[in-house]
């Protein structure tokens, strides 16, 4: 007797244990963010993306919001309270390695994160590279046929204030400059008020690149391929042109006032604009479609570009990073040294980069927020199920396969998307140029658009004497000769700019 109740005490203990082992703590891992996505729910008991990864995974694979993301970054550093993986740019990403603070990927590519790189597929390594090695995880953008993405800008058109003036859809400079000056002083919206203007687009100086790209000339520090050789955009044959006839379009009232300080799609909703730069999303996803249609249930507006350029290059719209580069995500190097740790941070990232993770972080729950159907990703119509979704891209560590995406989410913008990727879109290499020790970048760039500011705002006499001025200005001030010089040596290092 006194046997079987030593082993029923010793069963009762045994079970006793079953609930405390499956109450086992999962690994933690914290992932540091620069932002969070739109919807970003209140606890982790409402982020159906933490759960599912931690149902699937077994690992709290846990994103932190950092506010004041790289000066509270610096004190996390000096703290040794570094997030295990978190929020990198091309900027940091130099000082963060010579400083040990970013895991070497090199050694794990090819066993512990083959997953990852067989998604990744061609995506471009170069800019995640520091001293020939891997340190952060490139960022796949994609369209579906190979790595690396268009900016996705266009020039939008209000096709109905064309109709009213009889006009044409602008193709070059002239045409642009007809089309705007009708749009300001002709009362193409028939309110018999003077209350609209011809060009805006966002933001700051970019909204000038609508002009600027009809002349190869982009209104910001850009390193470009041209003829065959490494250049800058501000050493562009046609800069001279382009702040000229920018200055035209600001002298006689065709630009939108506030250009400088808002994106300008407040005044295009708001019916104020007939002609605006921007990307799509911002006039034709469905809420911007129905803001729009609130104020003005007949405007329709059509999307076009690129202008035909005028000094014989290549027809181009916008500037896009054409190497794929800045923003990443990089893991701790104290990892190192914590294996189990890092081991669960391998299993969280092959998970994202499997079939079933990387449409969880495109498209939510399956079966709940999308389904398949025949073969392709159908978004529940359920707005306020759709909605629950809207913060899901924060979760997007390699980013994700753009095209499909794109066609699942947005169907009623598919005509200015697919517009958008197929046209030719200023190709800048920035992302590979590390600057010369000592440089002050931000400084100069900041010199820049003030400068071109000038230019254009009548503050500066524009003469190619007073622009080569404002060059040798660059010069003495912050080493621009210099900086070209060695972006150049980099550039070519990367196979640009030198002879196939």
């Amino acid at each position: 007797m006194k046997k079987l109740v030593s082993l029923l005490l010793v069963a009762m203990m045994a079970l006793s244990l079953v609930p405390a082992m499956a109450a086992e703590e999962p690994i933690e891992i914290i992932v540091g963010c620069k932002s969070f996505g739109n919807g970003w729910p209140k606890t982790l008991e409402e982020d159906f993306m933490y759960q599912k990864i931690l149902e699937e995974t077994g690992v709290s694979w846990k994103l932190v919001l950092i506010d004041d993301y790289w000066a509270k970054m610096g004190q996390r550093i000096a703290g040794n309270d570094i997030p295990d993986v978190f929020f990198i740019d091309a900027d940091h990403q130099y000082d963060y390695v010579e400083e040990d603070v970013m895991l070497n990927l090199d050694p794990y590519i090819e066993n512990e994160l083959k997953p990852v790189f067989d998604f990744l597929a061609d995506t471009n390594r170069a800019p995640y590279l520091v001293n020939g090695s891997l340190y952060s995880l490139p960022r796949m953008y994609s369209t579906g046929t190979g790595s690396g993405t268009k900016s996705q800008w266009g020039l939008f058109v209000r096709q109905d204030w064309l109709d009213a003036l009889q006009l044409e859809v602008p193709t070059d400079i002239n045409s642009l400059y007809a089309v705007a000056k009708a749009f300001s002083e002709n009362d193409p919206d028939g309110n018999g008020v003077d209350d609209t203007y011809g060009i805006s687009g966002g933001s700051g100086i970019r909204g000038f690149h609508v002009i600027g790209m009809c002349f190869d000339f982009a209104f910001e520090n850009y390193f470009v391929e041209r003829d065959g050789k490494i250049t800058n955009s501000l050493l562009s044959p046609g800069a001279v042109d382009a702040l000229t006839w920018a200055k035209k379009f600001v002298d006689e009232g065709l630009m939108d006032p506030d250009i400088m300080t808002t994106t300008g799609t407040n005044n295009a909703i708001a019916g104020k604009v007939g002609l605006h730069m921007i990307s799509w999303p911002g006039m034709a996803k469905q809420y911007a479609k129905d803001n729009i249609a609130a104020v003005n249930p007949n405007a329709k507006w059509i999307v076009t570009g690129p202008l035909n350029n005028e000094i014989g290059d290549i027809d181009y719209m916008y500037p896009y990073d054409g190497v794929g580069g800045g923003d990443s995500y990089a893991l701790c190097a104290d990892l190192e040294d914590e294996p189990e740790k890092l081991a669960a941070v391998f299993k969280v990232l092959n998970y994202l980069a499997s079939e079933e993770g990387s449409y969880l972080t495109m498209f939510g729950l399956e079966d709940y927020h999308w389904s398949m159907v025949d073969g392709k990703p159908v978004m529940n119509p359920d707005e306020a199920i759709k909605s629950q979704a809207n913060y899901i891209s924060t979760y997007q560590i390699f980013s994700r396969v753009e095209m499909p995406y794109l066609l699942s989410k947005f169907p009623e913008a598919e005509p200015e998307f697919q517009y958008t990727m197929s046209i030719n879109q200023y190709q800048y290499l920035n992302s590979l140029v590390v600057p010369p020790e000592g440089m002050f970048l931000n400084d100069m760039n900041a010199y820049i658009t003030n400068q071109l500011a000038a230019f254009v705002y009548g503050d500066r006499e524009i003469s190619q004497a007073e622009y080569d001025k404002f060059l040798g200005e660059l010069d003495s001030l912050y080493g621009f000769n210099d900086y070209v010089k060695t972006a150049t040596e980099q550039l070519n290092a990367y196979g640009y700019g030198v002879a196939k």
